[in-house]
C-alpha cells in the first residue's frame, strides 16, 4: 500500500482479489444484525455443498453492495 496526500492506493493483482477486499469491507460496515443476515444461511446449510453455494451467493451480494434484509 502506498499513501498519495492522504489517499490510500491499493494495488490488487488480481480481480478475484478486489472482489474479496470489498467483500470484506461491506461485511465490515454491516451492523449486528446485517452480519447475522449473512451468516445464518451459512450455518442452516446441511451439506458443504450448499455451504459452498450460499458463500459464494453472500460474496457476491456483498461485491454488489446488496444489504441482506
Amino acid at each position: 500500500m502506498d499513501e498519495l496526500d492522504g489517499v490510500e492506493i491499493i494495488a490488487f493483482p488480481d480481480a478475484e482479489a478486489f472482489e474479496s477486499w470489498l467483500a470484506k469491507k461491506a461485511f465490515e460496515a454491516l451492523d449486528k444484525t446485517g452480519r447475522y443476515l449473512v451468516i445464518l444461511p451459512l450455518i442452516q446449510a446441511l451439506t458443504p455443498e450448499t455451504r459452498q453455494v450460499r458463500l459464494d451467493k453472500a460474496l457476491q451480494m456483498l461485491v454488489n453492495g446488496e444489504i441482506p434484509g
